[in-house]
């Protein structure tokens, strides 16, 4: 499920799990068990790599289980022409270059100064194209940098949140589908099906309306549902 990442520790967790922390989500990333990414691609370019030309607060982003980020990047595919500015150029090559990367490599590597990467990565990631390892990471780009932790030698008067741009761990190219990658393979139509049931616990053509529209088509899930169900893992509906 996408939502805008402003959204997630405003509205969505909190309401969720009772006295939410920000830790809790930084964990499960750094250990590995979740990832955030956009999947859904945006077309079209970055008008030009004018400054702040893609809002990070109305992202869409999801949260998922790494082991299965390659399914549902296959599915998402790849976004169209889609062109940086120069700044989130030059982080992108560091990336291909280096790998992940810490945010102090990053602004090494590239030879701009901090804040023109972190709007670099800023722009990167409301394109779909670079994750980090903790949520921290995203989480520092959607609060102002007057209100962050102050860096390494520096002081703030007022009182700041204990998230920065050091906190996210490395920064890294996001899982996507492969240039020319024909459909999706039976394991992530699997995956999709199952998860479908347990969202919904009964499931049917019009759900998928509720949901992103390059999931795989109904006619690809029934035939999952009817593999399963001549296993007798699920139930049919037809009477």
């Amino acid at each position: 499920f996408e939502a805008a990442a402003g959204a997630w520790e405003t509205e969505i967790l909190p309401a969720r799990i009772t006295g939410y922390e920000p830790s809790w989500l930084d964990d499960q990333c750094l250990a590995g068990r979740i990832v955030w990414a956009r999947l859904s691609p945006r077309s079209g370019r970055a008008n030009g790599g004018e400054r702040n030309v893609t809002p990070v607060r109305t992202t869409p982003i999801t949260l998922l289980a790494r082991r299965h980020a390659r399914h549902w990047a296959a599915l998402a595919g790849t976004p169209d022409a889609a062109r940086p500015s120069q700044r989130a150029q030059a982080v992108l090559a560091c990336l291909r270059e280096q790998g992940a990367s810490f945010f102090d490599e990053l602004v090494e590597g590239s030879g701009l100064l901090r804040s023109q990467v972190e709007d670099a990565l800023a722009e990167l990631v409301a394109l779909g194209l670079v994750s980090s390892d903790s949520f921290a990471g995203l989480r520092a780009l959607l609060v102002p940098s007057d209100r962050r932790k102050p860096g390494p030698g520096g002081r703030r008067r007022r009182r700041s949140i204990a998230f920065g741009m050091e906190d996210a761990g490395r920064w890294a190219l996001a899982q996507r589908a492969r240039p020319g990658q024909a459909g999706a393979s039976p394991e992530a139509v699997e995956h999709v099906a199952r998860r479908l049931l347990l969202r919904y616990g009964v499931v049917f053509w019009r759900l998928l309306g509720r949901e992103a529209d390059w999931l795989p088509p109904w006619r690809d899930l029934l035939r999952v549902y009817r593999r399963l169900e001549a296993r007798g893992e699920i139930r049919g509906g037809r009477f």
